[in-house]
């Protein structure tokens, strides 16, 4: 049993909120979206792939046994945990992209942070399904992992997205154990070592933000965690020395001195540091 989670005991009141986001409805042609915009509301005239990602919140608890977790080993959590995962398969276009703000974009970061979060999310649970369907959802990562091998983002660098394409990878070849989705990933974490500061910030549309540096920051230590990769540790030591002064005394971050104006801040890369990086 995990003890004293404090970001589970937050997270618990916000569980039955995000499972009424999913269809549920096992005989609905939208059974597993987890973008209620669309499947209730018909507010939207698409469903955005992002909000699958939802299925690795369901995964982890699902999965994990903390104190208060009523869902822990729940039979419907796993069968809309599967349903989730079936969606995302057909949300993916045939080239292996997915969309996130229009039809037909073919998106980096949708593709990216989907295949990231529902690939941690089947890493988790993968035994809990049948040789089928492992076989089947197997593919679909395969054919993500071969889009981000030919494509990149062009319209900016956006750090953030890049470690989102770089840890999406490295959870792809731990999924396939294929090595190439290993050596691309290399080459996303080189671009952000290319145009990272100095000073430690990482680029976001041409400057440092420190909200999104948090989120970055986050991919960047799973992908470490999972690779212990040296240069990217260095990379972090420098980019946590950055963002170390820009805590305000109120304990607020960032905020419109930032290129992106952004002042939300994500714990998980710092937690996944403390024990190595003092700062952290």
């Amino acid at each position: 049993m995990i003890k004293n989670n404090c970001y589970f005991e937050s997270a618990n009141y916000q569980i039955s909120r995000l499972i009424s986001t999913i269809d549920r409805e096992s005989i609905s042609k939208t059974y597993g979206c987890c973008d209620r915009t669309f499947w209730a509301w018909k507010f939207t005239d698409f469903p955005g792939s992002r909000y699958q990602e939802a299925i690795y919140a369901l995964s982890w608890i699902y999965k994990n046994k903390t104190r208060n977790n009523k869902f822990y080993k729940n039979y419907l959590i796993k069968e809309w945990i599967k349903s989730g995962l079936k969606y995302w398969q057909k949300l993916q276009h045939q080239d292996g992209s997915f969309d996130e703000a229009y039809p037909n974009e073919k998106s980096l970061a949708a593709t990216s942070f989907t295949s990231f979060y529902l690939g941690e999310a089947f890493l988790l649970i993968k035994d809990e399904f049948d040789i089928s369907f492992i076989s089947d959802i197997k593919k679909n990562f395969c054919k993500a992992g071969d889009w981000l091998c030919k494509n990149d983002e062009t319209h900016g660098i956006l750090s953030n997205h890049l470690s989102a394409a770089a840890a999406a990878l490295t959870i792809i070849y731990k999924i396939t154990n294929q090595k190439k989705y290993y050596d691309r990933s290399l080459f996303f974490l080189k671009r952000i070592f290319k145009h990272q500061s100095v000073e430690g910030w990482y680029e976001e549309y041409g400057g440092a933000d420190i909200g999104y540096q948090t989120h970055g920051c986050f991919y960047l230590a799973r992908v470490w965690q999972l690779t212990k990769n040296a240069e990217l540790f260095s990379s972090l030591k420098l980019s946590i020395k950055f963002i170390s002064n820009f805590i305000h005394p109120n304990l607020t971050i960032g905020g419109e001195y930032s290129s992106r104006n952004t002042n939300f801040y994500f714990p998980a890369a710092f937690e996944i540091l403390a024990p190595h990086i003092k700062q952290a």
